[in-house]
């Protein structure tokens, strides 16, 4: 019988299996997209599986920092329906309201967030933004004014996960207003330039040595 846990392990088998890969983001996006199509041969539509993609992603992230670290990290509340995963110096949320964690942030939800401890005040270092399609460019630029709103008001990373390579040049724009800020995790490999452009490992690295400097 096929239960959520055995599903749940299915994912995190996939994410853990991509610590020691290349380009993590490619065999994440892959499972995503077999499983979509899956989906659609057996069921119709992959309507009601909404959230596979940032959970793998999230996963990988998690079990990245914990091999990089050595620490582990346990679920703790924050609310009723909600939780952030922390760790001795770390917590890492996904989809839950930043002033939840911290009462200066500004109230929105991140796909993902990473946050520094000190002590019971959580800093955020990062936040990341998954976008399977861009469906207008009034999305493109809702997540464009969700990402700037962190960066003038904290000093946090902030990271796009695309599938698409559309509005390359709107992205490409966007990113020159925060070199050394915003970077791109894209499945499509040079879709933007070098120094925008970066793997996921490469993005964890990033967020590692901002936990560091912090």
């Amino acid at each position: 019988m096929i239960t959520e846990k055995t599903f749940l392990e299915d994912l995190d088998r996939v994410a853990r299996n991509s610590l020691q890969k290349r380009q993590p983001e490619k065999i994440l996006f892959k499972y995503y997209k077999d499983l979509w199509d899956s989906l659609k041969k057996t069921a119709c539509t992959s309507a009601g599986f909404t959230g596979v993609s940032e959970y793998l992603f999230f996963r990988a992230i998690v079990f990245k920092l914990e091999t990089e670290t050595g620490e582990k990290f346990e679920a703790k509340p924050v609310t009723t329906d909600t939780r952030k995963l922390a760790s001795k110096s770390m917590t890492i949320t996904r989809d839950v309201n930043l002033q939840h964690i911290n009462s200066k942030l500004p109230q929105m939800r991140t796909d993902i967030a990473v946050f520094k401890n000190f002590g019971d005040i959580r800093k955020l270092v990062a936040a990341m933004e998954l976008k399977l399609y861009i469906s207008s460019p009034g999305v493109l630029a809702n997540m464009f004014k969700r990402l700037e709103s962190l960066t003038d008001q904290t000093d946090s990373l902030v990271f796009s996960i695309l599938w698409s390579t559309q509005y390359r040049e709107e992205i490409n724009r966007f990113y020159e207003k925060l070199p050394g800020r915003y970077y791109v995790i894209a499945n499509e490999t040079g879709a933007y330039s070098d120094n925008e452009q970066i793997d996921l490992w490469e993005a964890v690295d990033i967020i590692l040595k901002k936990l560091r400097e912090t």
